[in-house]
């Protein structure tokens, strides 16, 4: 993204965002670029004033929401493959949701958990204090960041995320057999 800005840098900022739309698609499948595009689309709104940046910021929303959807049909084949005993093809698929989405709670959540299953702790740990740091509150990350601590013998601080998590919803039986 940052190449393609610099080699129309010269150009207008009509011409800039026209240079970027006519590679857009290259775009779809990279949040990091889209991320960027959306930021570049921001400082032109500021400085410019013109019809394409209507279009290319509803470009750039159609395009995230092509990725949500994306990610979402990648984790249910993950999801299906792992149900037929094809764990390392399903963590491959896991792993490349990642990459095209690093702040996917969802998909941090299951590589977290995925760790966990192969008893790596410290990387189910790395991937769920990520998913627990985009977002507190999410039970499920609580619950299992608990999980790993009980396997780990770390008592306490189980505990601590156990009762995190009890403290937003307490009707969670498989959170009291762990206590």
């Amino acid at each position: 993204m940052i190449n393609l800005i610099e080699k129309n840098k010269s150009g207008s900022s009509q011409e800039q965002i026209q240079f970027i739309l006519s590679d857009l698609q290259t775009f779809k499948k990279n949040e990091k670029a889209l991320h960027l595009f959306s930021q570049y689309l921001s400082i032109l709104k500021n400085t410019a004033n013109f019809p394409d940046l209507k279009k290319a910021t509803s470009d750039v929303r159609n395009l995230d929401n092509q990725m949500a959807d994306y990610i979402a049909k990648e984790s249910e084949r993950a999801f299906a493959l792992q149900d037929q005993g094809k764990t390392e093809e399903a963590d491959a698929l896991f792993a490349k949701a990642n990459q095209l989405s690093p702040n996917n709670i969802d998909v941090i959540n299951i590589l977290g958990v995925r760790s966990y299953q192969k008893q790596d702790y410290k990387n189910a740990l790395l991937y769920l204090n990520r998913a627990d740091s985009l977002s507190p509150n999410s039970v499920q990350t609580l619950s299992n960041i608990g999980l790993v601590y009980h396997a780990i013998y770390d008592y306490k601080s189980a505990l601590d995320y156990f009762k995190a998590a009890l403290k937003i919803k307490t009707d969670i039986p498989e959170i009291y057999n762990n206590i």
